[in-house]
């Protein structure tokens, strides 16, 4: 509701007289307002800007890629397409297949002559090779509370 539709709803309930007289705002004060807020947000921003540390700098500075880093530790090397497609499609399809309940044995076949044709450095082929035999071997557990979660043998 404007101001002049307040006053003159008001007029008509209360008498003109009793009301004090009261002068609008000038428009030039809500703008002074804005300008100085405008200015005090600006004049904080710029040097925080200037102040911030730059994220992206550092990340360029990356160590050698070691041969020994997953034994000793630094940077290990990014692999092959080969070793891609065995960690993005081969180690995937074991787990579903061992979900899915299908023969562990041929599912850990199928994991080996990947993990081989992907060319996986030794330590990471016996730790697979390791790996699929623990899932093959596995045994359901006595545990009563999984009974209902287990497959049966």
């Amino acid at each position: 509701m404007r101001k002049a539709e307040l006053r003159e709803r008001v007029a008509v309930a209360v008498p003109a007289g009793d009301l004090p007289a009261s002068e609008p705002e000038p428009p030039w004060r809500k703008s002074q307002l804005t300008a100085l807020l405008g200015l005090l947000a600006l004049g904080a921003g710029v040097p925080a800007w200037f102040m911030v540390p730059r994220a992206y700098e550092g990340l360029t500075l990356l160590e050698p890629v070691s041969e020994h880093a997953y034994t000793v530790g630094g940077r290990p090397s990014p692999g092959t397409p080969l070793q891609h497609d065995f960690f993005e499609q081969t180690l995937p399809v074991f787990f579903i297949a061992l979900d899915h309940g299908e023969e562990p044995r041929l599912a850990a076949q199928a994991l080996d002559t990947g993990a081989v044709a992907a060319e996986l450095p030794p330590p990471v082929l016996e730790a697979v090779r390791v790996f699929a035999r623990a899932c093959t071997s596995a045994r359901p557990s006595a545990d009563a509370a999984l009974a209902g979660v287990q497959r049966p043998p």
